[in-house]
Protein backbone atom coordinates (compact mmCIF):
# COMPACT_ATOMS: atom_id res chain seq x y z
CA UNK A 1 0.00 0.00 0.00
CA UNK A 2 1.53 3.15 -0.76
CA UNK A 3 1.78 6.48 0.69
CA UNK A 4 -2.07 8.03 -1.41
CA UNK A 5 -3.85 4.92 -0.95
CA UNK A 6 -2.91 5.14 3.16
CA UNK A 7 -3.96 8.68 3.64
CA UNK A 8 -7.04 7.80 1.11
CA UNK A 9 -7.95 4.94 3.65
CA UNK A 10 -7.72 6.96 6.42
CA UNK A 11 -9.49 9.88 5.14
CA UNK A 12 -12.76 7.71 4.38
CA UNK A 13 -12.12 5.81 7.73
CA UNK A 14 -12.26 9.22 9.40
CA UNK A 15 -15.46 10.58 7.51
CA UNK A 16 -17.37 7.08 8.24
CA UNK A 17 -16.69 7.49 12.02
CA UNK A 18 -17.54 11.40 11.97
CA UNK A 19 -21.55 10.25 10.13
CA UNK A 20 -21.72 7.72 12.40
CA UNK A 21 -21.20 9.89 15.78
CA UNK A 22 -23.62 12.59 13.90
CA UNK A 23 -26.42 9.53 13.76
CA UNK A 24 -25.91 9.16 17.62
CA UNK A 25 -23.70 5.66 17.11
CA UNK A 26 -20.42 4.74 18.71
CA UNK A 27 -17.79 4.25 16.05
CA UNK A 28 -14.54 3.49 18.22
CA UNK A 29 -12.71 1.33 20.90
CA UNK A 30 -14.56 0.12 24.56
CA UNK A 31 -17.30 2.48 25.62
CA UNK A 32 -16.81 4.81 28.41
CA UNK A 33 -17.18 4.33 32.12
CA UNK A 34 -20.38 3.91 32.92
CA UNK A 35 -21.72 3.13 29.15
CA UNK A 36 -21.98 -0.37 27.36
CA UNK A 37 -22.19 -1.16 23.81
CA UNK A 38 -24.69 -3.32 22.22
CA UNK A 39 -25.90 -5.08 18.58
CA UNK A 40 -23.80 -4.47 15.71
CA UNK A 41 -23.94 -0.91 15.36
CA UNK A 42 -22.39 -0.50 18.77
CA UNK A 43 -24.90 1.86 19.96
CA UNK A 44 -24.01 2.79 23.70
CA UNK A 45 -26.62 2.73 26.46
CA UNK A 46 -25.64 3.48 30.10
CA UNK A 47 -24.40 0.22 32.35
CA UNK A 48 -26.44 -0.40 35.31
CA UNK A 49 -23.44 -1.76 36.76
CA UNK A 50 -21.34 1.12 36.24
CA UNK A 51 -23.60 3.97 36.52
CA UNK A 52 -23.87 4.37 39.95
CA UNK A 53 -20.62 4.89 40.49
CA UNK A 54 -20.16 7.16 37.12
CA UNK A 55 -23.27 9.32 38.65
CA UNK A 56 -21.40 9.73 42.09
CA UNK A 57 -17.97 11.00 40.27
CA UNK A 58 -19.90 13.46 38.49
CA UNK A 59 -22.05 14.59 42.13
CA UNK A 60 -18.39 15.00 43.58
CA UNK A 61 -17.26 17.05 40.91
CA UNK A 62 -20.03 19.35 40.91
CA UNK A 63 -19.61 19.80 44.86
CA UNK A 64 -15.90 21.10 43.43
CA UNK A 65 -14.20 17.98 44.67
CA UNK A 66 -10.91 17.90 43.06
CA UNK A 67 -9.66 14.69 40.70
CA UNK A 68 -7.50 13.57 43.24
CA UNK A 69 -10.35 13.78 46.14
CA UNK A 70 -12.53 12.18 43.99
CA UNK A 71 -10.19 8.96 43.22
CA UNK A 72 -8.89 8.50 46.60
CA UNK A 73 -12.82 8.92 48.34
CA UNK A 74 -13.86 5.78 45.50
CA UNK A 75 -10.66 4.55 46.40
CA UNK A 76 -10.79 4.17 50.09
CA UNK A 77 -14.48 2.88 49.83
CA UNK A 78 -13.12 0.06 47.74
CA UNK A 79 -15.19 1.26 44.51
CA UNK A 80 -12.82 0.27 41.81
CA UNK A 81 -12.56 0.85 37.84
CA UNK A 82 -13.98 -1.78 35.48
CA UNK A 83 -10.70 -3.45 35.46
CA UNK A 84 -10.51 -4.22 39.23
CA UNK A 85 -7.71 -1.02 39.77
CA UNK A 86 -7.66 2.11 41.68
CA UNK A 87 -8.81 5.03 40.46
CA UNK A 88 -6.67 7.23 39.06
CA UNK A 89 -6.90 11.55 38.79
CA UNK A 90 -6.58 11.15 34.78
CA UNK A 91 -9.33 8.77 34.14
CA UNK A 92 -11.63 10.41 36.68
CA UNK A 93 -11.19 13.37 34.44
CA UNK A 94 -11.89 11.88 31.42
CA UNK A 95 -15.37 10.97 33.20
CA UNK A 96 -15.63 14.51 34.31
CA UNK A 97 -14.66 16.23 30.75
CA UNK A 98 -17.51 13.79 29.05
CA UNK A 99 -19.78 15.11 31.24
CA UNK A 100 -19.03 18.31 31.14
CA UNK A 101 -19.61 18.17 27.21
CA UNK A 102 -23.52 17.67 28.23
CA UNK A 103 -23.17 14.33 28.72
CA UNK A 104 -20.92 13.92 25.54
CA UNK A 105 -20.27 10.63 25.29
CA UNK A 106 -18.71 10.69 22.09
CA UNK A 107 -16.75 13.99 23.08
Amino acid sequence: MNEYDRAMLNSRMQAGRRIKKARGGYAGGQPPYGYTGSGKGMEITPNPAEWPTRERIVELSRDKKSTRQIAAVLNEEKEFNRRGRPWTSASIARIVKRAAAGEGVLA
